[in-house]
Order: C-alpha cells, then structure tokens, then sequence
C-alpha cells in the first residue's frame, strides 16, 4: 500500500465512525446534536468555525455527560482514533520534513 493510499484509508475510516456517531447522536440525544449545530460527516455546507466547534467537541470529549452510554462509548472511540490520526498524521509529516532535509 502506497503512502497516500494508507492515509486516505485512515481518514475514511474516520469519516465512517464520525457518520455512525452523529447519526447515534442525531436518533438518541437529538439536542445535544442540534446544540452543536446538526452535524453531518458528508455535509459540504459546514463552514470553518462550525467545523472547528465539533471537532473540539469530540477532542475534549463533551459528550461525556449524555446518559446514553452507547453514544458516549462510541464518541470516545472517535476522539481515540481521532487523536491517534493526528498524532500519527503529524510524525510521518515531521519524519518527511526530516527525510527531505537531510
């Protein structure tokens, strides 16, 4: 598997554990999901700072008070791999840079 063949695999995989978790937040805790503004994950209309509200609420892990546990556990699966995505996302960038300048 090529380099950016790998990436874009983990970034759809993202895609599709952020579709499961707004539509179990959409179908089960309706107002938290209109609170932060009817998310979508293939919605093309989201502007920079809607985009950027949601994705620090999963970061921070603002769901973490809903009652609804399969919501929750699903929303901690996406930060984990949300933050893995990041960090690996930005060590292979930094391994680049270093192999490019040396």
């Amino acid at each position: 598997m090529t380099f950016p063949a790998f990436w874009f695999c983990l970034a759809l995989i993202g895609m599709v554990l952020g579709a499961f978790f707004f539509r179990r937040l959409r179908l089960e805790c309706y107002e938290e999901w209109c609170r932060i503004g009817s998310p979508s994950a293939f919605r093309v209309n989201n502007n920079a700072k809607q985009s950027w509200f949601i994705m620090r609420h999963i970061l921070a892990g603002d769901f973490e008070h809903l009652s609804n546990r399969r919501v929750v556990r699903l929303g901690r699966v996406l930060r984990y791999y949300l933050w893995l995505y990041i960090i690996a996302f930005c060590a292979s960038m930094a391994l680049l840079v270093f192999v490019l300048v040396t």
